[in-house]
């Protein structure tokens, strides 16, 4: 099991045009990964708050220059059998984005890992609904303000 924390403070920025602003963001998180009989179970979370984000983020409200909190909770459990040179890991994701007088955003994710080298060489799978929890017909740059599927297929090949 892990526990981690962190914090990051950035100065006299511009942001959403406005002049010197300042981005303060600070996180927790927790780590736990555990073998069960011949395969293994593995927990991750994360609570983050942020003042003043750098970045839009597609897909949800976020805008550079506003405030939000996120939630993530992450679990999934590694097979014991093995299918070809690899194994097959199994695991479900939610995140809730919830950014200061907007409608919240969340995340609900079903993957798949085909673990071939551990997680030095593997193949990933993930479809995300990403909920608006409010749906909105006013489109925002990239963001149409409605509920979207959303399919990645991940190739990592590490030396």
């Amino acid at each position: 099991m892990a526990l981690g924390a962190g914090f990051d403070y950035q100065e006299g920025l511009v942001l959403s045009k406005k002049l010197d602003q300042n981005n303060i963001g600070w996180t927790v998180d927790l780590f736990f990964d555990h073998p069960v009989g011949q395969g293994a179970v593995t927990v991750e979370s994360a609570f983050i708050d942020v003042k003043n984000v750098t970045q839009t983020l597609k897909y949800s409200r976020l805008i550079s220059g506003d405030n939000a909190q996120i939630y993530y909770i992450q679990g999934g459990y590694l097979l014991p059998c093995k299918i070809g040179t690899g194994r097959i890991q199994p695991y479900l994701r939610y995140e809730r984005l919830a950014v200061d007088q907007k409608p919240d955003t969340a995340f609900t994710s079903l993957d798949l890992n085909y673990l071939i080298k551990g997680h030095d060489a593997k193949l990933t799978l993930d479809w995300t609904f990403i909920d608006q929890r409010k749906e909105v017909n006013s489109p925002q740059g990239e963001f149409s303000g409605k509920d979207q599927n959303l399919v990645t297929f991940q190739a990592a090949m590490g030396f």
